[in-house]
């Protein structure tokens, strides 16, 4: 993998202005799609659009510790929150959506405890830190575990006070299956409440791109914590916690790797046309898979997806770099998109 595929150090000193924007831009997103269903909603509904831009920002603030494209970001945070699965939630009570907003906000510690003023003699780096660079390395992957399987505790104990206590059961005890994921090339052929493990159609190229990016610099806490919650999605409930809420994180895991499969195809250069190649062909197969499934819409969209990745394959090819260009084309299809698809799902909720 080349240097072109590496991502850079997140700067910090400009996130809070960022974030704020980014908020202003998921809000106005949630209340474009909820627009038209504002006077069937409840009031207990209303928290929902609520629910969805609070969810957004945090992945738009979790995934700065990794993507330094603000534009990337912005599109992670969008696709984790307004996600076929995402939506699926708004199905059910809308307190159901409460774990979807919480869960990137409860991994923040995870991510940045290591620019906390608290931990600085845990980090390796420090020229005065007497502590001998193993015994730091070891205290370091632990205080990181802790802090990873913190929301995940948190989750649980948001049912345990929820069911067993005071009764209520925001969802119910739904696992997921395979037919699920089926979902990643036919995001709208599942029905909106079973929850499509999906992404719409094309970001996928921008997931096929990120997972690359991960495996150059594999890290193992976050694949065990992948696995271990994607495992658990399957099993059997854990003190009245519904099986399904485990996905959430391998989404949030997901729409982080789309935000760095997003900045890596934008600077691609011709040594990494082989991983654009990848993309081209996936998308390519997925959009024959959905035509001959007689699913013309979702085919046509994976085409894109496909036109997409070669169109950014030659221009790596041919030395340019056309940052602007690939961006407009990203963002416009990657929107287009999610406006089009979500819309879709939100109206067969409601």
């Amino acid at each position: 993998m080349t240097k072109t595929l590496k991502t850079k150090t997140a700067s910090s000193r400009r996130i809070p202005g960022r974030v704020i924007l980014a908020a202003a831009l998921y809000a106005a997103l949630a209340v474009y799609l909820f627009w038209p269903y504002f006077n069937r909603l409840t009031l207990s509904q209303y928290i929902l659009p609520l629910n969805f831009g609070l969810a957004a920002t945090g992945c738009f603030v979790l995934s700065k510790r990794w993507i330094s494209s603000f534009s990337a970001s912005l599109l992670a945070g969008a696709l984790y929150a307004f996600s076929p699965f995402a939506l699926s939630f708004a199905a059910y009570h809308p307190a159901a959506t409460i774990p979807l907003a919480l869960l990137p906000w409860l991994f923040y510690p995870a991510a940045y405890w290591q620019r906390w003023p608290a931990f600085s003699f845990l980090t390796s780096h420090n020229s005065k830190n007497r502590t001998p660079k193993r015994q730091t390395d070891i205290l370091a992957t632990i205080t990181t575990a802790i802090f990873s399987i913190l929301p995940l505790a948190v989750i649980v104990l948001f049912f345990i006070l929820a069911s067993p206590i005071a009764r209520f059961y925001p969802l119910a005890l739904i696992e997921l299956k395979l037919e699920n994921f089926t979902a990643l090339a036919i995001p709208l052929a599942i029905k909106s409440h079973e929850f499509p493990f999906s992404f719409y159609h094309i970001p996928n190229i921008a997931l096929l791109m990120g997972i690359f990016v991960y495996l150059a610099g594999l890290r193992i806490t976050t694949l065990l914590l992948f696995l271990v919650t994607l495992c658990l999605s399957f099993a059997d409930p854990i003190l009245s916690t519904p099986p399904v809420i485990w996905a959430l994180t391998p989404m949030l895991f997901g729409a982080i790797l789309i935000g760095l499969g997003l900045q890596a195809l934008c600077w691609a250069a011709r040594p990494d046309s082989k991983w654009l190649l990848a993309c081209t062909i996936t998308a390519a197969v997925l959009a024959l898979a959905s035509y001959l499934a007689g699913h013309r819409h979702a085919a046509a969209m994976h085409a894109l997806a496909a036109l997409l990745a070669a169109i950014i394959l030659c221009i790596a090819n041919s030395k340019m770099r056309l940052h602007p260009l690939r961006w407009t084309l990203i963002y416009s299809l990657i929107t287009a998109d999610i406006l089009l698809s979500a819309a879709t799902i939100i109206d067969k909720i409601f």
